[in-house]
């Protein structure tokens, strides 16, 4: 599943690319995915002007300039791929038709993404938004912050940095790379982290999301840049998806867990439980 850094990437493809288009048709292929009634979506997207574009947690927001917003999550495999031509694939389930002659598909090859069209006053009020937690990177999380929101939690740590009402964005990746940077064991209970460890963990969450922004997400699976494009993340991963390999600090081989329905990674010795 895209995670932070590669939904922001795309944002970053979508403010480059699409602001100021004017949308001429919006073909749905797949009814499925646009939770908003298709006749209401189709109808108040056409001659609609995309005027701007946000990222919060994993959803992506175009703002036209109309009163609506089109508030877009791409799941575990959806892609928004821009395009001069019109190319229908088996799974391409929805397809913005601008009136400069280019184009915006949306993929999903499991058919989980979803696309809803909202009124812009009252849009964090959504239910999809609502409950959504405070972004790691956003201005306010510094690390008094980032302290307050530990204090009173409970839980393993792993579970806890992908819980998307706590401090939202992160994924199976992420958590992965944050706990390693940190020597942090992923069962850990939060409540047993010593202050020296909170620091840690909260400067490893922001130096590797940044990273993965700076390195335009990783492309391990589905996932592509607005314009097609891969990132290079994956290519600096130290821990997500080595369970062959060894721990680059120290040697000890990579071990994995199942949790929360996820494989996570970890050094057994430079993460130690105890």
């Amino acid at each position: 599943m895209p995670e932070l850094p590669e939904v922001e990437t795309i944002l970053k493809g979508i403010k480059k690319e699409l602001i100021g288009k004017k949308i001429s048709k919006a073909e749905v292929l797949f009814r499925g995915i646009v939770k908003t009634p298709v006749r209401t979506f189709q109808g108040e997207l056409a001659g609609a002007v995309i005027r701007g574009a946000s990222r919060r947690s994993k959803f992506l927001l175009m703002e036209l300039d109309k009163p609506f917003v089109v508030l877009i999550h791409l799941k575990m495999t959806g892609q928004l791929l821009y395009s001069r031509e019109r190319r229908k694939t088996p799974h391409t389930h929805l397809i913005l038709h601008f009136s400069d002659g280019t184009f915006l598909h949306y993929l999903d090859i499991r058919k989980f993404g979803a696309w809803w069209l909202y009124p812009r006053e009252g849009l964090a009020r959504v239910k999809e938004l609502k409950k959504v937690g405070e972004e790691p990177l956003g201005p306010a999380m510094n690390w008094d912050r980032f302290n307050e929101l530990l204090d009173g939690k409970k839980g393993k740590l792993k579970p806890l940095l992908m819980d998307q009402t706590f401090i939202c964005g992160m994924g199976n990746i992420y958590s992965d790379e944050i706990l390693y940077r940190a020597r942090i064991h992923p069962l850990r209970q939060l409540q047993t982290l010593k202050p020296l460890e909170r620091k840690e963990l909260f400067h490893a969450m922001k130096t590797k999301l940044e990273e993965g922004i700076r390195r335009g997400g990783c492309s391990m699976d589905t996932y592509l840049n607005l314009t097609g494009g891969k990132g290079t993340m994956q290519e600096h991963l130290l821990v997500y998806g080595r369970k062959e390999g060894k721990c680059l600090r120290c040697g000890t081989g990579i071990k994995t867990l199942r949790l929360s329905g996820r494989t996570g990674h970890f050094c057994p010795y430079c993460q130690r439980l105890t």
